[in-house]
C-alpha cells in the first residue's frame, strides 16, 4: 500500500512539473544606431500597432504611442505579455519609429518587429539625416 502511494504520488509530481506550461514573457528588444552602426543613446523612440487589414483588431490591442528612450547601449525594451495570452498563436506587426534632432539635423528611422508570443523579440533601426525636400 505504501509503495502504491508513493508511486502515485511520484506520478502527480511528475505530471505537475511537466503538465503545466510556464508563461514565458513577450517582450521587444530594439536596438538604435546611426550610420556607422554604433548604439545610440538617449533617442526617442514610438512603438505603434500595426492593424493591417482589420482595423477591429487594433482596437483589442492597445498599442499606440508607447514612448521609450534607449538607453546607453543604444537599446528599449518593452514588455508585451499582457496583450497575449498563454498559448497564443501567431504574431503581431509593431512598427518602430525614432527620432532625434541635432542642431540643424533631423535623424530618423523606421522599422518594425514581428512579435512572437513568449519570446524576447529584437529588431535595429537605423536613424539617418533627413534629406529635406526643397
Amino acid at each position: 500500500m505504501k509503495k502504491r502511494n508513493l508511486t502515485l504520488l511520484f506520478f502527480i509530481v511528475l505530471f505537475a512539473s511537466f503538465g503545466c506550461h510556464k508563461i514565458q514573457p513577450t517582450t521587444a528588444t530594439i536596438t538604435v544606431r546611426g550610420e556607422d552602426k554604433l548604439p545610440l543613446a538617449n533617442i526617442p523612440v514610438i512603438l505603434n500597432a500595426t492593424p493591417g487589414d482589420n482595423s477591429k483588431k487594433a482596437a483589442y490591442m492597445p498599442l499606440t504611442n508607447i514612448n521609450l528612450i534607449s538607453g546607453s547601449d543604444g537599446k528599449v525594451t518593452y514588455d508585451f505579455s499582457s496583450i497575449f495570452k498563454g498559448g497564443q498563436a501567431g504574431a503581431a506587426v509593431i512598427d518602430i519609429y525614432a527620432s532625434k534632432i541635432i542642431g540643424s539635423d533631423t535623424l530618423e528611422g523606421v522599422s518594425h518587429v514581428n512579435l512572437q508570443p513568449e519570446k524576447n523579440n529584437e529588431a535595429i533601426v537605423t536613424i539617418v539625416k533627413k534629406i529635406s525636400q526643397n
